[in-house]
């Protein structure tokens, strides 16, 4: 499940979204977060998210970073039962919005917690949109196959069978041989396109978000152990 926070902060390019979090603002006191319930119910699923840069230039503060630097990982997603998961939700919702000073410091403490390789896909997706290529490559090498794959090639699959979207990518190999999602190939890709954003690499950044809602789905479940 997705909490209703989580999914505000993660779709904050809806207006609507942005006037939740301006309202709650406006309710949150500097110790009591009781009003963190009136955010709604929980979901099964994210709404698709829009494209955002590959490697991105770091956004001013604005009400989604307000809202997560005052909140913990434990207020974002009340009754969890994975510390490391809880602070790989934080980070990538920081990601997901572009700071990524942020996503770093909370992916490095949840990979310290050592349980499970989700913190260490957050820390490699951070540093490929750094970019420091090379270095994204050593944690991803450390995540091996991530239960998310399976997911991530189907709906890139989809993407990719589309011939405008194909001739627009130009890169064959964001699925390995089995069909299943490489993420260093995926690497290769944003390093190709590097800072442009040219048809190429928005087209890379459909992809990437695909990923970005795909892996914080999954980090979601894996907060409550589902």
């Amino acid at each position: 499940m997705i909490p209703a926070l989580v999914a505000i902060l993660a779709e904050s390019h809806k207006p609507s979204s942005l006037d939740a979090l301006r309202s709650l603002a406006a309710l949150a006191g500097p110790s009591d977060h009781a009003w963190i319930a009136t955010t709604g119910a929980a979901r099964e699923r994210l709404d698709p998210l829009p494209p955002r840069p590959l490697a991105p230039d770091t956004p001013p503060a604005n009400a989604v970073s307000d809202m997560l630097d005052r909140l913990s990982p434990t207020d974002i997603v009340p009754g969890c039962r994975s510390p490391a998961e809880a602070l790989s939700v934080k980070a990538g919702l920081y990601l997901i919005n572009d700071f990524l000073d942020q996503a770093h410091a909370l992916a490095q403490q949840a990979d310290a917690l050592g349980r499970t390789t989700t913190a260490s896909y957050w820390h490699g997706i951070m540093h490929r949109r750094e970019p420091d290529y090379d270095n994204a490559r050593y944690w991803c090498r450390r995540v091996g196959r991530h239960p998310t794959f399976g997911q991530l090639a189907h709906e890139a699959a989809q993407r990719m069978n589309d011939r405008e979207f194909a001739a627009r990518l130009q890169f064959d190999r964001v699925l390995d041989r089995r069909g299943t999602w490489d993420p260093m190939a995926f690497i290769d890709l944003c390093e190709q396109c590097g800072r442009t954003w040219n048809a190429r690499a928005q087209a890379a950044a459909e992809l990437q978000a695909i990923e970005l809602r795909v892996l914080l789905e999954y980090t979601c479940q894996a907060v409550f152990g589902d």
